[in-house]
């Protein structure tokens, strides 16, 4: 119901805020018709504030009142910035919390723009009627709030829906009687008969409330998703704001330069709007990079090369763990579509984030090697994957594959397997991945059997053999087990960014003599428990 709420612009019904506490006020001078008593207001928040769990974006609401109550003479704008301070002072961090940054913004964007706004429709469009005249104040209201909190939302949620101002305008009038049958159950409930009615009247409302956003959200085709912006961007828009708003001032302030102060302001505007429009258009359409996921004990990598993406392997030994991170790192870059997930072999650290990503994420094919052993892991991607109507491709070694400007070399595992005690692992599909003129070697869990085979087979082969010599990045084999990492293979390869993906706490992976061996033959060795995500 949340994540509904929240598509259609309309998250703040069921977030408790200044709004509530406006209402509640009202309500009570009604009741005693008197707008005195501020003692009796004061009780009444603190008693609502309790009930509302110390909410701190509540909390911040009912400091700007009590401020206002204290001295009538402090200003909105000293009452907001005072409230703050206090929040901060309680917890720093809750400057991190996206109700708190969301209340705090969307108050002071009305305060900036509400008046301009709804000044501006009236004058333009000549509005006459009082019915005309709630409409344009719902959306003028609406359209003030968003535009503080647009970037905040863009970096929070990655979208913003335009659908707000209707869903508003629609809902807010249902809201208010909901929130009045409210408040009087608040004072009532514990009166029997006149208590039951009006739980009856305040359930049909929410109910009917739930039943419009579910049918807005069927017909919502018009949610404007972006990559998530960086703090640079961020900082730019905000500027541009302020600039809009005190450019006049600014010339006021610098009159005797007015003229080049005018042409600086109009060059910042046109650079930094153009700065905002490149980096959309690069980030969505040509932006390349491979990024090694942290994802404990697991393998789990991605790599783009403009508008196709492909995964390699996506699990981990934490339940969910690697399907969340992959699934928010997509939603941040406003990528909808994977074209392929290149699966090494059938161990859950390796494919148990598949069904959950499917679940957000639309996936073109599965790619894997036709496994030795028929698992019940296995039997269970291939039931997921059938529901889902997602192609499986079964690759074999030499095979060759393109995606895009992506072209992948299957070395392994051959038709006949390959004999190891460890004959699951030993038989990993072994990636070699090229894009942008870069190579890309992906081992799985592959054991020294695996890389003896390939070095034997592929010695003489020289279109393969001078593609390991140009290798950029090697996902060291099995999370950097003893079991693996064959040192006449590893001189082969070229000395480049070796990546393990591993946990120690977990299986005690990677294995000491493995980075020394790595070490030994000059790799960058990166680890993923220690160095995070790896970006390249």
């Amino acid at each position: 119901i949340e994540d509904k709420f929240m598509n259609i612009g309309i998250g703040h019904f069921i977030c408790v805020s200044g709004s509530h506490i406006i209402f509640l006020l009202r309500s009570f001078e009604k009741i005693t018709k008197t707008k005195k008593l501020i003692i009796l207001k004061c009780i009444l928040l603190i008693y609502f504030l309790c009930i509302c769990l110390f909410n701190i974006t509540l909390f911040r609401a009912i400091c700007m009142f009590f401020l206002l109550s204290i001295n009538k003479k402090y200003s909105y704008i000293k009452r907001y910035f005072i409230s703050l301070y206090i929040v901060a002072l309680i917890n720093p961090y809750y400057i991190f919390n996206v109700g708190i940054l969301l209340s705090f913004f969307s108050v002071l964007s009305i305060k900036l723009f509400y008046s301009l706004i709804n000044s501006y429709i009236k004058v333009k469009f000549k509005v006459k009627g009082k019915v005309v005249e709630y409409i344009i104040d719902n959306i003028s209201l609406t359209l003030s709030s968003q535009i503080l909190i647009l970037p905040i939302l863009l970096y929070c949620f990655g979208y913003f829906s335009l659908m707000c101002i209707f869903s508003n305008l629609l809902l807010g009038v249902l809201l208010d009687y909901i929130m009045s049958f409210s408040f009087i159950l608040f004072i009532l409930f514990f009166i029997p008969y006149i208590s039951n009615i009006l739980i009856i009247i305040v359930n049909f409302l929410i109910s009917l409330l739930v039943m419009l956003v579910d049918y807005i959200n069927s017909i919502n085709y018009i949610n404007i998703t972006f990559p998530i912006p960086p703090i640079l961007i961020i900082i730019i828009y905000y500027i541009l704001v302020l600039l809009f708003l005190y450019d006049k001032k600014l010339y006021v302030i610098f009159w005797k330069s007015r003229k080049a102060i005018r042409k600086l302001v109009k060059i910042f505007k046109i650079l930094s709007t153009s700065c905002v429009f490149i980096w959309f258009v690069y980030t969505s359409f040509f932006e390349k990079c491979i990024i090694f996921f942290n994802v404990n004990q697991g393998n789990m990598a991605y790599i783009r090369d403009g508008i196709t993406s492909i995964i390699v392997d996506i699990g981990s030994t934490r339940e969910n763990n690697a399907a969340n991170i992959m699934i928010n790192y997509l939603n941040g870059k406003n990528i909808k579509y994977i074209d392929a997930i290149l699966i090494t072999h059938i161990h859950s650290d390796h494919i148990n984030g598949i069904e959950e990503l499917l679940e957000n994420i639309d996936v073109g094919w599965i790619i894997m090697s036709i496994p030795v052993e028929k698992s019940n892991d296995y039997l269970e991607l291939v039931k997921i994957l059938k529901n889902r109507k997602i192609p499986i491709i079964y690759i074999k070694e030499e095979d060759k594959i393109t995606i895009g400007n992506i072209n992948i070399d299957i070395l392994s595992p051959p038709n006949s397997k390959i004999i190891d005690d460890d004959i699951l692992n030993a038989n990993s599909t072994v990636y070699l991945i090229e894009w942008n003129y870069k190579y890309a070697l992906f081992m799985g869990d592959a054991t020294k059997n695996t890389e003896k085979y390939i070095l034997n087979k592929y010695i003489n082969d020289f279109s393969i053999k001078e593609k390991l010599e140009k290798i950029s990045f090697y996902q060291v084999a099995h999370h950097g087990s003893k079991t693996s990492t064959f040192e006449p293979f590893i001189s082969k390869i070229n000395n480049c960014n070796a990546i393990i993906s591993a946990d120690k706490s977990v299986y005690g992976h990677p294995d000491e003599s493995v980075v020394e061996l790595l070490k030994k033959y000059y790799f960058n060795v990166y680890i993923t428990e220690q160095n995070g995500a790896i970006k390249f």
